[in-house]
């Protein structure tokens, strides 16, 4: 595990170098680039100011109401254009919102993505919100935590969310793939019985495919969950807040090296790194939806099972951590059964299913955080089963049999 945290560490050393290059060539460059770069804490492009050139700007904040008739690049913390562009814009931010027209693509990752005016041509989203609410001339690729499509797309889209709410409409081909709950207008009510019975066989399958690919990784982060379940709950806060940040420091080092490319002449490039930067951002989104969704039902289904069925005369949180490591990796599908049923009718109640289902996620998360930071930590022994008599210890010699 030092050699991964070491990656880690390099990882994000590397991220910071980056953006000091960047920033560093930019500087160095700020004269030469005949008023295109743009720095402060509050940047303003004022309405009736009309650039004839590409823009960037790096800053907390932009407020974009004039005319750019050229690309607009920037990275900010928050990012507002109101006006008119007409080249391409490439922003990335913690909340970011489009509402003048853009005659060229819209790329952009943020927190939190509105896209209210008219796109010309292809839309690349990636945020923990993501609203569309424009006419978009062409495609729309988007990975988010949560999807709201209000306006029109005259092509097709495609992406992976977390949840996805429909009002508007999509001339091409549906591509979305929602691994949360999905909502249209109209709708019909949904059949809460029938909602936990297909969370229950999803759970389950995700469950068996992990014990059939890692079956350490259920079994380490259980025992974990079970043997420090107060520290679970606060790396679990940690493991989500680590998830957006890295998603926000990705974001942020796409558009840094494109900032980069474009200034070192490699422009025929900028498409590869804003292709590998969103790849790389919707697998690593696709990987928290899933595990936020199902693996963490599994993981406290199965410590919920193993203290529920228990061994008597044992305290509940003094069972060993890793009961079921010894044996065969399916040993463990009777006791998911019941911890994923207790954990699906616990989230499907009314009013508190919820925050339910909010405890698991930390609590799950937590237990794999601490299962991927200690892998060699020493485990207690195993208790007697309930149909196998204690092993004793031979008589040493001295002691008469």
């Amino acid at each position: 595990m030092g050699s991964t945290k070491r990656l880690v560490v390099l990882a994000i050393g590397l991220a910071g170098l980056l953006a000091m290059l960047t920033m560093g060539v930019v500087l160095a460059q700020g004269d030469q680039l005949g008023g295109k770069l743009r720095t402060g804490s509050e940047v303003t492009i004022p309405a009736g100011e009309t650039v004839d050139h590409d823009v960037y700007v790096f800053g907390g904040t932009l407020v974009s109401n004039g005319t750019i008739n050229g690309d607009l690049v920037v990275a900010g913390g928050n990012v507002e254009v109101n006006g008119p562009v007409k080249g391409d814009v490439l922003a990335a931010g913690g909340r970011i919102s489009i509402n003048g027209p853009v005659g060229g693509d819209v790329r952009t990752a943020g927190g939190q993505v509105t896209i209210a005016g008219d796109i010309a041509e292809d839309v690349l989203a990636a945020g923990g919100q993501v609203t569309l609410g424009g006419r978009v001339g062409q495609d729309v690729i988007v990975s988010s935590g949560q999807l709201t499509l209000t306006g029109a797309v005259a092509g097709s889209a495609t992406g992976t969310v977390g949840t996805y709410t429909k009002s508007g409409t999509i001339a091409g081909t549906d591509s979305i793939t929602v691994t949360g709950n999905q909502t249209a207008f109209p709708t019909t009510p949904s059949n809460p019985v029938l909602d936990a019975i297909r969370q229950f066989i999803a759970v389950l399958l995700v469950a068996a495919l992990a014990l059939w690919l890692v079956p350490r990784v259920l079994v380490d982060a259980e025992g974990e969950l079970r043997r420090r379940p107060l520290p679970s709950l606060g790396w679990g806060i940690g493991a989500f807040i680590a998830y957006i940040v890295l998603v926000i420091v990705l974001a942020v080092v796409v558009v840094l090296l494109g900032v980069l490319l474009g200034l070192l002449g490699f422009g025929t490039l900028l498409g590869i790194d804003l292709f590998a930067g969103f790849v790389v951002i919707s697998g690593v989104t696709l990987a928290f939806v899933v595990t936020c969704a199902f693996v963490v039902d599994a993981i406290v289904g199965l410590a919920l099972a193993r203290l529920v069925v228990g061994r008597s005369g044992r305290s509940a949180f003094g069972l060993d951590a890793t009961s079921g490591a010894r044996r065969d990796r399916w040993s463990d599908l009777g006791l998911l059964v019941i911890g994923v049923a207790i954990v699906v009718v616990l989230t499907a109640l009314p009013l508190i299913g919820g925050w339910v289902k909010v405890v698991v996620i930390l609590l799950g998360l937590g237990g794999l955080w601490l299962a991927w930071r200690r892998p060699g930590l020493p485990r207690p022994p195993d208790w007697p089963s309930a149909d196998r008599p204690p092993e004793t210890q031979p008589p040493s010699a001295g002691t008469p049999g």
